[in-house]
């Protein structure tokens, strides 16, 4: 029985020995293939659109200006490349989304905003003030979600944060618009470069440029 036993042994160590000088190890768990995880991250690849910037709320394309919005799931972040603003003022940066643009009236403006169609909403992107050269770059994010807020309209007091907010990245039609607050002033400067009417009570704003954003197709 020793004798058998030891064979057997032997007989064990020998096969160990041959499948490792063979390279051929124990099955282990078959590993998921990368392609498992493709459709997920396909589902919240970037898009990104670019076009200048026009006057607003039209006019033809301005030289020397760009805009760029990236679109995921989860959110938008924009860019603007500005130029020939004036120096030393107060500039604000706007979200105008449209999440319905099938139901604006001949296109989505200014006064489908007024009359609350197209599922419009306003929120505030970025703000700057303009140094000495007159150019100016401006980054912002807007996340989706329905942060709420009073129904847009001709009321200048209901914009700057007014409409449901951002419900669908992919198919809203989304403005980038750009707004002066006159020259900047120390005691206000952070409302002017943060809300609708900042600056407005000493100043005369006004929307200044502004540039489209079609939805994904």
């Amino acid at each position: 029985m020793e004798r058998r036993f030891i064979a057997t042994g032997l007989s064990l160590s020998a096969a160990l020995w041959v499948a490792a000088c063979s390279d051929k190890l124990p099955a282990g768990p078959t590993p998921l293939p990368l392609a498992a995880a493709a459709p997920e991250a396909a589902a919240d690849a970037a898009s990104r659109t670019s076009v200048p910037l026009h006057p607003f709320p039209t006019g033809p394309d301005l030289p020397g200006t760009s805009t760029s919005l990236t679109r995921t799931d989860s959110g938008v972040s924009m860019t603007v490349q500005a130029d020939n603003l004036t120096a030393g003022n107060a500039y604000t940066v706007w979200f105008v989304i449209f999440n319905d643009p099938a139901s604006c009236v001949g296109g989505c403006g200014v006064d489908d905003v007024f009359a609350n169609l197209g599922e419009p909403a306003l929120r505030h992107a970025a703000g700057n003030v303009v140094g000495t050269s007159g150019n100016a770059s401006f980054g912002g994010h807007l996340s989706v979600g329905d942060t709420g807020g009073p129904a847009c309209s001709s009321n200048p007091a209901t914009l700057g944060s007014c409409g449901r907010g951002l419900l669908d990245a992919r198919a809203a039609e989304i403005h980038l618009v750009v707004r002066s607050h006159g020259p900047a002033v120390p005691a206000l400067v952070n409302e002017q470069i943060s809300s609708f009417l900042g600056g407005c009570s000493v100043n005369a704003c006004a929307n200044v440029l502004a540039a489209i954003h079609q939805p994904n197709q």
